[in-house]
Order: C-alpha cells, then sequence, then structure tokens
C-alpha cells in the first residue's frame, strides 16, 4: 500500500509486479519502480520485493518550503 492508502500492487516477487488489476510487469533491471497511480509517489521495486514502502525522494523529517 502507498502512504496514500492507495494498493500498489497485488504481488511483488523479485521477478515482478502484479498491479491492481491483474496486469504482469516483469523487472528488467534494479532500479525498476513502481508509481502509484492516485499520488504519483515513486516505490523502488527493490523496496517492495524486500518488504520496506518508502517513496523515493521523500524525507519525513524534513518539511518543504515555498517560496511567495
Amino acid at each position: 500500500m502507498c502512504l496514500c492508502g492507495e494498493p500498489l500492487a497485488e504481488s511483488v516477487t523479485d521477478r515482478g509486479v502484479v498491479l491492481p488489476g491483474g496486469e504482469q510487469v516483469p523487472f528488467r533491471r534494479n532500479t525498476d519502480y513502481v508509481i502509484c497511480s492516485k499520488c504519483l509517489r515513486m516505490y523502488r521495486a527493490t523496496d517492495l520485493v524486500e518488504g520496506r514502502v518508502e517513496p523515493v525522494g521523500e524525507d519525513e523529517s524534513s518539511e518543504q518550503t515555498t517560496e511567495p
């Protein structure tokens, strides 16, 4: 599950991912990503295989700032 609550995949193995709806996507390299269809957060496929669900590029301890 994504941090937003949306399912990322029905299953994940070292060979690939089965997306919600049943589409099977094989991994081609260790830099493949899975993207949430709702909020567009990116996850490393290798992290999902290992059971980690941490979005790429997000650091919860830092706050985003915007300039006027």
